[in-house]
Formats: C-alpha cells, structure tokens, sequence
C-alpha cells in the first residue's frame, strides 16, 4: 500500500466530469505516483488516455491481491455511492455551483476524511456548511494542448461562448448585451456560441428570444471532442463568461491559455484565476436564485457586459495583448501538473 494513490473519477473525454478525473490521473502519473484508476461504469476506454489506461491496468491487478487498499483516494463526484476501495484517507474533490450547502448533503461530506474544493470559492462554502478544514486543488490546462496563434486579422471581431447554453452560464444576458452593444449595422462583430449537439433546440430558441434572431450571432452546436476545442479559441479574439456561478470555470482559464482576451465575472470559481491586469473582470452584486442549485448566486449588471463588449471590441490590437500577457502568466502556473502537486500532494 506504500504511497500509492487513488482516483475515483468519471473518466474519458465524453463530457467535463471525465475529462477532469482522466487530467486528475495523468497528472499524478505525470509527477511518478502510478495513480490506480477505479473504472466507473459506461466509461468509454477508446476516450481514455495512455495514463489512464495504465492505472486502469494498475486496479486490475490490485483487486487480485486479498485485501486490496491503496494509502489515499480522491473521489471526484458520485460522493454518496459505496467505496470501492479500503483506504484509511478518502478524499472528495467538490465543484458546486452556488453559495450554500445543505446540511445533508454537509453530513455526506463529514464522512469523507479529506476535503478539497475545485475552487477557493467552493472550498470556502465548504467550510462554512462541514465546519471543517478544506484544501483545494483547482482545475488546469495541460500547455501542450493549448497551442498559441495570433488572433485573426481579417473578418469580424469575434466573441466565444463556449459550453453550456442556460440560465447559469448567463447565455440569455449575454445575448441581449451583444444586441444592445452593437445596434444592427455594425457588421465587423459576431458572438460564436459553442454548445454541446444536444442543446442546439434550446440555444436557437435563445437566439430567437434573447438574441432578437441577430444573425450576427452563430449558434454552433456541433459534435466536437475536447481535443478540437483549440480551434474555437483560436479563431475566435474574445471570450464572455458572465456566469452566475461557476465552481472553477474551466473555460475561462482555457480562454487565457489560448492567449485569449476574457470578459468573465469576478465572484465564484473564476475570482481565482481572473486578474485585472489582463482581463476584463465583472463585478457580480446583484443576488439571484442559484439555477439548479440551493440558495444563491450573482449576476453582473447588465451595462457593465455591454460596456465591457463595446470597449474589448474597439480595440482588437488591445484584445491581442491582453491575451498574450493572460497567456503568460497561466500556462505554466495554471498546469494541471503544478494543480495536483500543490492542492492534493501537499497536503
């Protein structure tokens, strides 16, 4: 059992769950821990990684010893389901997407003997809800996939929503500052929302409420694997996460590994990684209705988004600096490796 670790994890590339359990994995494989992989059910292996399949190879043969354990595992969610292996240090990993845990799901938390948030915020409420102390190891980027060019000169500029298309992510508030930042006319923009293939009804529906039917903004619902996503960023100059929460908000941190300028709010997940000096960052004080979640979250005035889309627009060779100094300063800093080493093996 000596040293050896343990990830719990949805795992693949079918969707961010996966992706964050296999990157949690290739991680600790990367920094010489050989992690064990415990598989979860409909786990695609074709998605998976050399690394995770070699820990996956790893449990197979630790669940022929008698007794199998491992010294720690992290379980990153399904927190209320049986453990599938003895150790005397279970670690959850929590994203959560509003200011308040109840009390039971607080006292599923209390029987895990690690906690860690994905994020200072999650930790944070956390702590308030389990009394206890919480680590936190936050979302990466691996540098490699994060590959850097130039923003395009030709063409309209371009602003990127990428991901989910719904009352959290603020789809609708953002659609309806584009139209109001840029009255019909002003050809030389374009809003790219990028959503998953089953969400195309829903987000063309918003365009026709929210986004008045504007054919400058493209609803791009295509089956794409994460691996692809580089070039939605790269053909893009900008990229608006006005969230109402947002538990790391993996998007944002890979908008600035791409070099990409970012308007995003300032509470929550993003308030980690998010710096004035190369973002635009949102104030969020208005208190609203957390969608899915109990309790609260927030949401950025509606002027400021459009103030904040008109400025970044203006300026394109200012977006592109912003992006490069953003770049700079998260693609080595912000690696999952450097993540796992600092939020999970230090502690």
């Amino acid at each position: 059992m000596a040293d050896s670790l343990a990830v719990d994890a949805p795992l693949g590339d079918a969707g961010s769950l996966p992706y964050v359990g296999s990157s949690l994995v290739a991680a600790l494989d990367a920094l010489g821990h050989a992690p064990i992989a415990v598989p979860t059910r409909g786990m695609q292996l074709s998605t998976c990684g050399a690394a995770v399949r070699c820990a996956l190879d790893r449990h197979r043969r630790l669940r022929v010893r008698p007794n199998p354990s491992v010294q720690r595992c992290l379980r990153y969610a399904g927190y209320r389901a049986p453990r599938r292996l003895r150790s005397p240090r279970h670690g959850a990993l929590l994203y959560w997407d509003s200011d308040f845990i109840p009390p039971e799901f607080a006292k599923v938390l209390n029987g895990y003997d690690e906690l860690y948030g994905v994020s200072t915020f999650v930790a944070g409420v956390m702590a308030e809800a389990t009394g206890r102390r919480v680590g936190v190891i936050q979302h990466g980027i691996w540098p490699e996939q994060c590959a850097y060019m130039q923003p395009p000169a030709d063409g309209p500029f371009t602003f990127l929503h990428l991901g989910q298309v719904d009352a959290r992510k603020a789809t609708d508030l953002l659609m309806r500052a584009f139209v109001e930042a840029f009255p019909l006319g002003s050809e030389d923009v374009r809003l790219w929302v990028k959503c998953p293939e089953g969400q195309r009804d829903g987000a063309r529906q918003r365009h026709l409420q929210e986004g008045r039917g504007d054919l400058r903004i493209v609803v791009d619902a295509r089956n794409a694997p994460r691996r692809d996503l580089s070039a939605y960023f790269q053909q893009s100059h900008a990229v608006v996460l006005p969230s109402l929460c947002e538990g790391f908000g993996l998007v944002g941190l890979e908008a600035l590994a791409h070099g990409r300028a970012l308007i995003a709010t300032g509470w929550s997940g993003p308030a980690d990684y998010v710096d004035t000096a190369d973002c635009v960052v949102l104030s969020a004080r208005r208190v609203v209705d957390a969608p899915l979640y109990p309790r609260h979250a927030r949401q950025v005035a509606f002027e400021d988004l459009v103030e904040a889309l008109r400025a970044v627009a203006q300026d394109r060779d200012g977006a592109a600096l912003r992006g490069a100094a953003a770049r700079a300063r998260v693609i080595e800093r912000w690696s999952w490796v450097n993540r796992v080493r600092e939020g999970y093996l230090a502690a």
